[in-house]
């Protein structure tokens, strides 16, 4: 899955609470043998609207019919169904069952890494093979930071146990060997990185945010803290220099009570957050997604009319361009809540969800050029304690 990280920190309203808070009727066309081996290791100004404009952004090899689609499927009793499909969602294939796997992580080409009991597993699309790396500690998070590592972070987060404290490891996705990167007194969860570095945020229900912390990947070192205000969980790239950050679930400051995000140039001596509201709606709980080769980011809206049950909807999928806070919908508003999965890595193609029924999710591409909305096979409708559609990659 491509998480196209800027430089760029997002820190959610709210919380996607994956530790708080999971599929496809078709029959399999694929059913490999399952293969198992275990490695032991040695982790506030308003924003205008923008007049839609024409892509600049050169396709990649990786295009949109070159990715295949990837999801989890609990619908049925017994263990959870893991399967691919093309991009589309045509011609799903199981690829595997698992009884053990709690909770998808991230997928990088052929490998899907997932929690287990006491356990990392990496899972080959292509064979349905399992390999697991033994963690007896609570895995709060994890990311792919190259197809070749891994990196995890466990103990914390809101379904830690409200244990204090976390364990960064890097793994090596070909050998399996687990390398310590440092340890800190705080929940921790994965929110960018680049070539050398990794960045830090706290995780949990709904915390508060404040600093995004820089490690190296080689030894964990420091490398640097940027101050900023936001609340909720975050999403960072070291490559823009720039973070938006949600405030709109924490209490906030008296200076910063209407604003809804707070943006932040990490290129500045002296980084200091700048406030904005939005005139389309109120950011929601979903993580922001940044659209690859650009300094535009893909976020989820929520409207509300009137009071009680069902007053709030989706307020459609909109860019945010932090260069000149200009806001463009590139998918209009439907259902209960809308939210981006993932991008295309030539930033043309948005992968979206939207929520119709607890349960029951809609999916759909979207050119971000044209703004033409392409629906995802309808059959594949799982969220929530049904599944998950975790998102693109490249098998090939």
């Amino acid at each position: 899955m491509k998480r196209c990280f800027l430089f760029v920190a997002i820190l959610l309203v709210g919380a996607l609470v994956l530790g708080c808070s999971g599929d496809d009727d078709s029959p399999s066309t694929i059913s490999p043998t399952t293969g198992s081996e275990s490695i032991q290791p040695p982790a506030s100004v308003s924003v205008p609207v923008s007049t839609p404009v024409p892509s600049t952004i050169t396709p990649s090899a990786v295009g949109l019919t070159q990715q295949s689609l990837v999801y989890i499927d609990r619908r049925k009793p017994g263990p959870a169904e893991i399967w691919v499909a093309e991009h589309n969602g045509a011609n799903p294939k199981m690829v595997t069952t698992s009884a053990t796997l709690r909770r998808p992580l991230d997928v990088s080409g052929k490998t899907l890494v997932a929690a287990g009991p006491e356990q990392l597993q990496f899972i080959d699309l292509t064979t349905g093979q399992t390999r697991t790396l033994p963690e007896p500690v609570f895995i709060n998070d994890g990311s792919f930071v190259s197809p070749q590592t891994f990196v995890y972070i466990t103990t914390g987060g809101c379904a830690g146990g409200g244990q204090l404290g976390s364990s960064v490891y890097k793994v090596d996705v070909a050998t399996l060997q687990s390398t310590p990167l440092l340890q800190r007194p705080a929940n921790l969860q994965v929110a960018g990185f680049d070539a050398t570095s990794l960045a830090l945020t706290p995780r949990g229900c709904d915390p508060a945010v404040k600093t995004i912390d820089v490690h190296s990947l080689v030894n964990g070192q420091s490398v640097r803290s940027v101050p900023i205000e936001g609340c909720g969980w975050a999403g960072i790239d070291l490559t823009l220099a720039k973070a938006a950050a949600s405030r709109k679930s924490c209490t906030p400051l008296a200076n910063r009570a209407e604003e809804d995000v707070n943006v932040v140039d990490f290129r500045a001596a002296t980084p200091s957050p700048r406030g904005f509201s939005s005139t389309q709606g109120d950011p929601n709980t979903w993580p922001f997604l940044f659209r690859p080769g650009s300094s535009q980011l893909a976020m989820g809206l929520t409207r509300t009319e009137g009071t009680g049950p069902g007053s709030t909807r989706g307020g459609g999928i909109w860019l945010l361009n932090l260069d000149t806070l200009a806001m463009e919908e590139i998918q209009p508003a439907g259902g209960a809540e809308q939210y981006v999965l993932d991008w295309t890595e030539d930033g043309r193609y948005a992968l979206t969800t939207t929520v119709e029924a607890q349960g029951l999710c809609s999916f759909a591409f979207v050119d971000a050029t044209t703004k033409q909305v392409m629906k995802v096979n309808p059959e594949i409708t799982v969220c929530g304690a049904n599944g998950e559609v975790i998102g693109w990659t490249s098998l090939r």
